[in-house]
């Protein structure tokens, strides 16, 4: 499930320009950098090249262009039984 929007404003209390919001089940092992990790939806061709700095800047730079949001808060929710656990991920 993914929601996007202008603007909104998170538990927190902090508000983003642009954001989205999405859930999803599975992988508690999972480690997010904030504001420096991404999301993108659906499938995602684009490598990053991190031979060096401008080649990783050009790849983020694609990145950006094909719609990815920088993820801002990644919250892992272990409530309920298995299948109610989920991952809720902020992103700008």
């Amino acid at each position: 499930m993914t929601n996007t929007s202008i603007a909104s404003m998170n538990k927190q209390g902090r508000t983003y320009d642009e954001s989205a919001f999405c859930l999803f089940q599975g992988h508690t092992d999972l480690q997010f950098t904030q504001g420096k990790d991404f999301m993108i939806e659906g499938d995602c061709a684009i490598e990053i090249d991190t031979t060096d700095a401008r080649k990783q800047s050009e790849s983020m730079d694609r990145l950006v262009k094909a719609g990815a949001f920088t993820i801002m808060l990644a919250d892992y929710k272990k409530y309920g039984s298995k299948s109610m656990q989920h991952w809720e991920v902020s992103c700008k």
